[in-house]
């Protein structure tokens, strides 16, 4: 005998939802108790099926964040690294007397 309580919460708690008569006296079917047992089963099933469902989604939704992230993190990455490569061309090229002064200093 499964209920839901809080209905909010959608947790399923072991005889809250008998009521005081049956949990007195005992009485009740096997049958019944497995009907209800199998209905809560199912219910259980249908609520992890739809949190799974909701995981993947999820989880979908942050890989292609991930992924959008580390692209941008490249293009910075390779920013960064032509700015260098072209700081020490510069610094060459000043140094074999190509150029007055290094466009990094200027």
């Amino acid at each position: 005998m499964f209920s839901e309580a809080p209905a909010q919460a959608g947790i399923l708690f072991w005889g809250d939802g008998m009521d005081e008569q049956t949990k007195q006296s005992g009485d009740g079917s096997a049958n019944d108790e497995k009907r209800s047992t199998s209905g809560v089963l199912a219910a259980c099933a249908e609520q992890l099926a739809s949190a799974a469902g909701a995981l993947e989604e999820a989880l979908g939704k942050l890989g292609a964040q991930y992924e959008s992230l580390n692209q941008k993190v490249d293009r910075i990455v390779a920013a960064i690294e032509l700015e260098q490569r072209i700081k020490r061309q510069e610094i060459t090229l000043y140094r074999l007397g190509g150029m007055g002064r290094p466009l990094a200093e200027r």
